[in-house]
């Protein structure tokens, strides 16, 4: 490519006709530097006839005021060939001084031979993006660079004569004559950019690109002294706005280098400052100190406008004066802005942040208004329910946390509240009522909470598994659970801790109190935190299990001393205290059946060592370890005998984390999705029904789905063994709606032939009923002894009759597995049918005597089928959280 239409006349630039753009820019450079210079230099506009305009605004350079003086910064990047530069703000032809002649955008390119190709938007007296280009003469500049340039060095008479040089207007002449300067304005004009056509250019940038013309025009203002038809005005005509074709010459009479590239700068330390809550200003003072490091000297600057991009943009840079105050936004608890730090205009950068943090100690108020107490209709518990959500406000603080927890322990983030109940759902609900707790938080830790009732309203069936316990799992498993602390009196000291974590082994059990007889290696647990407790973190390592019986535990270790000036004994080691009393105090423990004891070390503050016993019941509770109360003084956990809380009653309630093995597992949760039929005497509802299916008749039935039958699905199984190897089976109980008749079976359906079938008992399957507990109203647990069924006699095979709750024992795979395959999930469909009574004997006709009726009794003479809804109530009470599940 070739830049130039036709020859210059100029014979500075004659051998860069055909000079390509690939040429080096500064062959003699030996290194790639982003230069950066500071500039001076004078404005002259020629109309397009070539005559030089007064500008009236300027004063005090006499007849000359067609020299505007200007000044800016220059950035050159030597392997590019690429820079940006600025233009200070000047007053030109009587604008409005709120409204100076003002540069943006401004980028130039070198093109070679010495050329630079600059472009630029300017506003001017309420004209916005007035487009300017222009070709300047850059061999002084890069003449200078070549020759080798130091910070501080000047560049001024020498390079090319700017193209204005030698112009008269009104007889005024010999006044334009600058002479040799560094980047002089060349006659040479650009060729508009595509879509760039005149009085169609406004806010074009660049607007003026290759190929370079040689400027053809006559210009007779153009030699001094004697007019004539020189070729060429200097400059490139302006294509839009109020000086549309006149030319705009930019002739930088001196370059100064402020910097080589080499500068650096480190940023003050990070500065905080506190403000109190009440009485919030808008914003706060806080001074960033000072840059250190600094080159070139004197060239620190700061910007707060957020990124050095802004800052440039904004041109946001605030000079270094040593102290330097910024105001900081106020608008939550903590407000931090970030600093961005210069040297040298640009070639050094650091940074720092400024925080102000507000004392903020009051808590979010809460709005529960789209979480009110919810009660809906289910199918069953694998039904998700959706629950609202709650909002909440805060003084100072907007970016709150708002967590949902279905056991207080295990926290959720909130979907956003928008206003309905859809905001957030759960499977995790059992039957009757549940609790959602609901907090909220604010970055200072303030909390609030709030909890929502959730009731579910299940048909009869809701089933569950046996609580297992395994306690004879070899290996370390890992913890998570809460710590609470109460006073003498029992009330709670402190905040409920629920960043407990730990590990366990629970077959590493001691046989002898002792320590120094039994203290394994590692420890068979330990618990941390990593929540204070009045100001500091605890630890309790090591931790000792014991099993059943009643332990005794010195609290002080021998050997130990007297210490008769304080009234305690010291251990050897001098870091156990023991308790301010004449003699050591032994502290005991009894762990039950069903219970495991520990025995911890607890260490809190500088208090080290402190003895601490708990026996924790093993079960399918809330936590699997849940601290009892061995003491029996109606306060969980024991009271300690020695340390700063003596007489204190601390209790560890722990389970393993997910993924973990369970120490229990179970405990009657509605883990069994089962569908009741809803139309009583037909056949059950199919799997996966959709509209129940037309009533069968069971041949064999006087009446069929006494209670209620039903459909379930079973996953959660559980693992069984017999001399015929391993299986799995699920035992679940059914509440029946009525009690069972003194005739009666249990009956399958078999979905595909839809008909009804034995109920297959044998080793691995049974079917047993028992009475509805009237204290409770509750029926008893799967495994129960009170399940039972004639064995002998002419009921034996039948059901009990007055019963109101089944419970089934159905094998994966088995006989009366609806899917027929060992595949991890047990499929019922069945229930209770009342049968043909036997014959009976004639009743005597002796006078007296009794008439025994061999007819079935009905639901009323019975039971009351109502009780069933005290069942309910006690599944809600036995669930456990889904999580453990």
């Amino acid at each position: 490519m070739k830049f130039f239409e036709h020859a210059s006349k100029r014979t500075l630039l004659a051998a860069a006709v055909t000079t390509a753009l690939g040429t080096a820019v500064i062959p003699q450079q030996s290194s790639a530097q982003v230069l950066q210079f500071s500039w001076d230099g004078l404005f002259t506009i020629l109309d397009s006839g070539g005559s030089a305009l007064a500008n009236s605004s300027i004063t005090g350079r006499g007849v000359n005021q067609f020299q505007t003086p200007i000044n800016g910064t220059f950035t050159f990047d030597t392997n590019t060939g690429a820079g940006t530069g600025t233009v200070s703000p000047f007053q030109f032809f009587n604008g409005a001084p709120s409204l100076p002649a003002t540069a943006k955008g401004f980028g130039v390119q070198s093109i070679g031979s010495g050329l630079v190709l600059g472009n630029a938007l300017f506003d001017w007296n309420g004209n916005y993006n007035i487009p300017v280009s222009l070709v300047w003469d850059g061999s002084g500049l890069f003449g200078a660079i070549s020759a080798g340039l130091s910070v501080g060095n000047t560049v001024s008479g020498v390079g090319a004569i700017p193209a204005s040089d030698g112009t008269y207007t009104n007889a005024t002449i010999g006044l334009l004559n600058q002479g040799p300067t560094p980047m002089a304005t060349t006659t040479f004009n650009t060729t508009n950019v595509p879509g760039c056509a005149p009085s169609s250019c406004l806010g074009v940038n660049p607007s003026g690109t290759l190929p370079i013309i040689t400027d053809t025009a006559s210009n007779t203002n153009k030699g001094y002294y004697t007019p004539g038809n020189t070729i060429g005005i200097g400059g490139n005509p302006m294509q839009d706005g109020p000086f549309l074709g006149f030319n705009a010459n930019f002739d930088v009479s001196t370059l100064t280098l402020i910097s080589d590239g080499s500068g650096s700068i480190t940023a003050p330390a990070d500065v905080s400052s506190n403000i109190p809550e009440t009485s919030l200003p808008p914003t706060s003072p806080i001074d960033l100190g000072a840059a250190t490091n600094v080159a070139p000297p004197n060239t620190a600057e700061y910007c707060t406008d957020g990124s050095v991009a802004t800052c440039n943009t904004n041109n946001g840079w605030v000079p270094d004066n040593g102290i330097n105050t910024i105001q900081v936004p106020i608008t939550q608890t903590i407000n931090t802005v970030n600093v961005d730090w210069r040297a040298g205009g640009g070639v050094a950068f650091d940074s720092q942040t400024a925080t102000v943090t507000v004392d903020d100690a009051t808590p979010p108020v809460i709005d529960s208004t789209d979480a009110p107490a919810i009660t809906t209709q289910v199918i069953s518990t694998a039904d998700s329910v959706c629950f609202g959500a709650i909002s909440a406000t805060d003084a100072v603080e907007p970016n709150l946390t708002i967590d949902w927890s279905h056991d207080g322990f295990n926290w959720i983030p909130a979907n956003p509240d928008t206003g309905n109940l859809n905001d957030n759902c759960s499977t995790g609900f059992g039957p009757n009522a549940n609790t959602v707790y609901w907090r909220a938080i604010d970055v200072a830790g303030n909390t609030s909470s709030y909890q929502q009732t959730v009731t579910l309203i299940l048909p009869p069936g809701i089933t569950g598994k046996a609580c297992t316990v395994d306690l004879a799992y070899a290996g370390s498993r890992l913890l998570e659970g809460r710590f609470t602390m109460r006073d003498p009196a029992g009330a709670i000291s402190g905040n409920i801790d629920n960043t407990v974590t730990g590990n366990i082994d629970t077959t590493v059990l001691c046989t002898d109190p002792d320590p120094a007889i039994c203290n394994p290696m590692p420890p068979a647990a330990s618990l941390v935190t990593t929540q204070a407790f009045f100001g500091s973190l605890w630890t309790a390592t090591p931790v000792r299990l014991f099993d059943q019986g009643t332990w005794t535990f010195e609290t002080c270790p021998f050997p130990r001393t007297f210490d008769a000036a304080n009234n305690d004994w010291i251990a050897a080691d001098g870091s156990t205290k023991c308790g301010s009393q004449s003699t050591p105090n032994p502290i005991s423990m009894t762990v039950n059946p069903g219970q495991i004891g520990a025995h911890m070390l607890f260490d809190w503050s500088v208090n080290v060592a402190i003895d601490v016993v708990v026996v924790w019941d093993v079960g399918c509770n809330e936590f699997q370890l849940t601290t009892s109360d061995p003491d029996g003084d109606g306060i969980l956990g024991s009271k300690m005998v020695d340390g700063p809380f003596k007489g204190f009653n601390a209790a560890f309630d722990v389970s393993t984390e997910a993924g973990q093995p369970p120490i229990a597992d179970g405990g009657y949760t509605t883990t069994i999705p089962t569908v009741q039929n809803p139309v009583s005497g037909e056949s059950p509802i199919p799997l996966n029904h959709t509209n129940p299916t037309p009533a069968v008749a069971d041949s064999t039935a006087v009446r069929s789905c006494v209670g209620g039958c039903y459909a379930f699905t079973a996953t959660d199984l559980l693992d069984g063994n017999d001399s015929g190897g391993a299986y799995k089976y699920v035992q679940a109980v059914l509440p029946l709606t009525e009690a069972t008749p003194f005739w009666s079976l249990y009956r399958k359906f078999d979905n595909t032939t839809q008909t009804w079938g034995p109920f297959t008992i044998d080793s691995r399957n049974d079917v047993k009923t028992a009475p509805l507990d009237v204290t409770t109203n509750e029926c008893p647990q799967p495994g129960d002894g009170s399940y039972d069924r004639p064995v002998s006699g002419a009921l034996a095979g039948k059901l009990r009759g007055g019963d109101m709750c089944v419970q089934l024992t159905v094998e994966d795979g088995g006989p009366n597995d609806a899917d027929g395959a060992a595949n991890g999930s047990v499929q019922d469909p069945g229930g209770v049918a009342e049968v043909p009574a036997a014959a009976l004997p004639s009743p005597a006709t002796s006078g007296g005597g009794c008439v025994v009726s061999g007819g079935p009794v009905s639901s009323q003479q019975r039971a009351e089928w109502w009780l069933l809804a005290g069942l309910l109530g006690w599944l809600g009470r036995r669930r456990r959280k889904s999580s453990k599940n």
